[in-house]
């Protein structure tokens, strides 16, 4: 029985048990649940120093006629060597042919089965999970710690360095899902070639959903009291972006600061206040930022914001045509209540 705690996971990966006949390799992050089936394959390969010939099945084809995969599995390579047997899980059970597998396990074939997220009692995963042949290996979404650390060894792979800024960015942005964050750090690196150190422009510049990225920027600069780096962002924004999203999330922030800042008053610690952020949804990297915001300022200049804000959106409503200048207010009256306490 082997079910492969993450701590244990790059190990497991990089050498493979070797009575370990099915490996059933799922989860909610498809990108993670391919790059360690590629890995599996690789540690596989390198433990047994052998070719390695490969065959694709289809779940529900397994389903339907199961000696295929046995046969296949208990088949003698032509060219000598292992075989790995990769299933790609259907909706119909292919559990009858794994049992026959995992209790006359084949010498030269290894199951790799890929599948989504699994519940704890799912029939296949529970047979997997529960057999000296079988080892299950489940694949949650990154963490903090993960993605910083993905983030750290690509550059450090590629010989290159990031600013704290540009890191900071990175790390509230990527994380869905493993093959868009590695996508995604691929797409700066070819962005950067040639810059022995990427800043946070260059960023704000590559990153999917660029635009939210350039309102997100703009709202932080706010809040924290940086009118030249207001003016900035408003205006490249304007020359390539959004401002419809601007409002929403000013908002969005004056009433998570004004919830925190209550909690401050009311003898809080300001641990507990921020924790109260992240629970909102607001990243760890802003963490340093979002402190500084709440202790320059008080619950009733935040509550001011809000009803600045509230207003701001309803003469956008009423009168379109002074979209702009209203918001060009807003956002200095913002940002200079943010520079003091």
């Amino acid at each position: 029985m082997t079910v492969v705690a993450p701590r244990e996971m790059e190990r497991f990966l990089a050498r493979p048990p070797a009575q370990t006949v099915v490996f059933l390799v799922f989860g909610p992050d498809a990108g993670l649940v391919s790059e360690r089936l590629r890995a599996l394959g690789k540690g596989l390969r390198e433990r047994d120093s052998e070719p390695l010939e490969i065959e694709n099945f289809e779940g529900n084809d397994i389903a339907d006629e199961p000696l295929g995969l046995i046969e296949s599995a208990h088949m003698v390579s032509m060219f000598g060597g292992k075989r790995l047997l990769h299933i790609n899980l259907g909706s119909k059970s292919i559990i009858p042919a794994l049992e026959r597998l995992l209790n006359d396990p084949p010498q030269d074939a290894r199951i790799l089965i890929e599948a989504g997220d699994l519940k704890r009692d799912q029939p296949l995963r529970k047979l997997i999970e529960g057999h000296g042949h079988g080892a299950a290996l489940i694949c949650y979404p990154d963490s903090e710690q993960d993605i910083a650390a993905l983030v750290d060894a690509t550059f450090d792979e590629a010989g290159r360095s990031l600013d704290a800024g540009a890191r900071e960015m990175l790390m509230a942005h990527l994380g869905a899902d493993r093959m868009a964050t590695r996508a995604e750090l691929e797409k700066l690196l070819i962005y950067t070639h040639g810059q022995e150190r990427v800043q946070r422009s260059d960023v704000e510049d590559i990153v999917a959903d660029t635009s939210l990225l350039a309102v997100e920027g703009l709202v932080e600069a706010a809040f924290s009291g940086d009118l030249a780096e207001v003016d900035a962002r408003l205006q490249r924004l304007r020359s390539g972006g959004n401002t419809g999203a601007v409002l929403p999330l000013l908002l969005r922030q004056a009433l998570a600061l004004h919830r925190a800042r209550l909690e401050l008053d009311a003898g809080k610690p300001l641990d507990v206040a921020l924790q109260s952020l992240m629970r909102q949804g607001f990243g760890g990297s802003m963490r340093q930022a979002l402190s500084a915001q709440l202790k320059a300022q008080s619950a009733a200049r935040l509550q001011q914001i809000i009803d600045a804000v509230h207003q701001a959106v309803a003469t956008t409503r009423s009168l379109p045509q002074l979209a702009e200048p209203v918001l060009d207010r807003l956002l200095w009256t913002i940002a200079r209540k943010g520079g003091r306490a």
